[in-house]
């Protein structure tokens, strides 16, 4: 009897020990109740489409400069060109940055366009040697644009200069008619 009245009291200790530490329903705050937290949603790929190869969307910022630059949008394709020539590590990408950059502020339409920034910004990269092979056909097209332009800028300066000979040459040779004029009509 012993026996039953001691295991008895050790379930009665346990069940008041139960209910001790756990208070009443009504007890509790609403504010104290848990709210389930929403799952964060990064936006990253699933692990399937991170195994798929990339799409013709993921380009990088110089590709997206050129995109823009081909739309019309030469503000957007500044951007990606600065924002590439911050992001590159490599030479070459530096450079194919900065050669976008000098074009788009050599371009009349842009609305950033400085010739005198320009031609100032082409002159430093027309020294910079490196092999046309590291670059994007399109950084060679606007290099080689650029370097025509700048050949047809001295063409134009040295016709210029040609032209200001030409009009002294011109004044002086009708200063001098002029003069024989006089001399003839007056010896006459």
């Amino acid at each position: 009897m012993n026996y039953h009245v001691t295991v008895v009291c050790v379930l009665l200790l346990t069940l008041l020990i139960g209910c001790s530490n756990n208070p009443p329903a009504y007890r509790k705050k609403p504010a104290e109740r848990v709210k389930p937290v929403p799952e964060l949603n990064l936006n990253l790929p699933s692990d399937e489409e991170a195994c798929l190869q990339p799409s013709p969307e993921d380009r990088s910022f110089l590709e997206r400069g050129f995109a823009s630059m081909d739309a019309g949008d030469h503000l957007e394709a500044l951007q990606y060109f600065q924002r590439y020539q911050r992001t590159e590590q490599g030479e070459a990408g530096r450079l194919e940055a900065r050669i976008g950059i000098a074009y788009l502020i050599f371009i009349p339409a842009s609305p950033v366009h400085d010739l005198r920034a320009a031609r100032t910004m082409y002159r430093e990269l027309r020294n910079v040697d490196i092999d046309e092979a590291e670059l994007h056909i399109e950084t060679v097209i606007m290099r080689d644009a650029m370097e025509a332009f700048h050949q047809l800028e001295g063409q134009i300066s040295d016709l210029h200069a040609r032209n200001r000979v030409l009009s002294d040459n011109l004044e002086k040779r009708e200063e001098a008619l002029k003069r024989l004029r006089e001399l003839t009509i007056g010896s006459q």
